[in-house]
């Protein structure tokens, strides 16, 4: 588990195991992204929103999701 935390899963970049886990899709808590743009980019134009969220989850098309990789500063 400790790799599969730290292994993007849009552009297969690896981190180290000592170093702080990737962030994940806030909707189903099981894609890992290395960045916001890989998380974003999965998001919007990889299919993972359709193809996995709402299909397993139920997300709402058009429901926006929050990145798990930006802090809320509102």
């Amino acid at each position: 588990e400790k790799i599969e935390r730290r292994r993007c899963d849009v552009c297969g970049i690896e981190g180290a195991v000592t170093g702080p886990r990737f962030g994940v899709c806030d909707a189903c808590g099981v894609r890992t992204y290395c960045s916001e743009l890989c998380q974003q980019g999965d998001w919007e134009y990889g299919g993972h929103k359709e193809e996995y969220c709402v299909s397993q989850f139920g997300l709402a098309a058009g429901e926006e999701r929050k990145s798990s990789l930006v802090p809320d500063v509102s």
